[in-house]
């Protein structure tokens, strides 16, 4: 289970990601970082990416379930499930904050994609979880 942001991360204690480098989204972002702030060295830009996600780390290991919709697959901790419910809900969708993977959050994700110009699978991919839970629309960069 690759959910760790960087190599820093995995020889930390406590610490766990909601998303991995693996689908190239984190990437995009560093790549978006870097260009608002072409001056800096690309360690400046990591750094500014990590300082936005850091609220959204895991602080302890867990078993991670399987997401499945359609054919699309991906492993969440049930804890990254809870607070992707809670974000949903704060933004105004009707679910339960139950850490359950069921129609309910699927059709809460697929409003929150349509509403943020991402196809609308209900699956939640890297982008739309960077969008929800660190508030970044996709393709951006962090704030300065």
């Amino acid at each position: 289970f690759a959910g760790y942001l960087t190599g820093v991360n995995m020889v930390l204690d406590n610490t766990y990601d909601i998303v991995s480098w693996l689908d190239g989204t984190l990437p995009g972002i560093l790549v978006a970082t870097c260009a608002n702030m072409p001056d800096q060295p690309v360690a400046a830009a990591a750094v500014q990416v990590l300082q936005v996600l850091a609220p959204q780390r895991i602080p302890a290991a867990e078993k991670p379930e399987e997401i499945v919709v359609g054919e699309q697959k991906r492993l969440l901790y049930p804890s990254v499930v809870r607070a992707m419910q809670q974000a949903l809900k704060d933004r105004g969708q009707s679910l339960v904050v139950d850490g359950d993977f069921g129609p309910g959050t699927r059709s809460a994700i697929s409003a929150f994609q349509t509403a943020n110009g991402l196809p609308a699978t209900g699956f939640p991919d890297a982008r739309t979880m960077v969008a929800l839970m660190a508030g970044m629309p996709p393709g951006a960069a962090p704030p300065q």
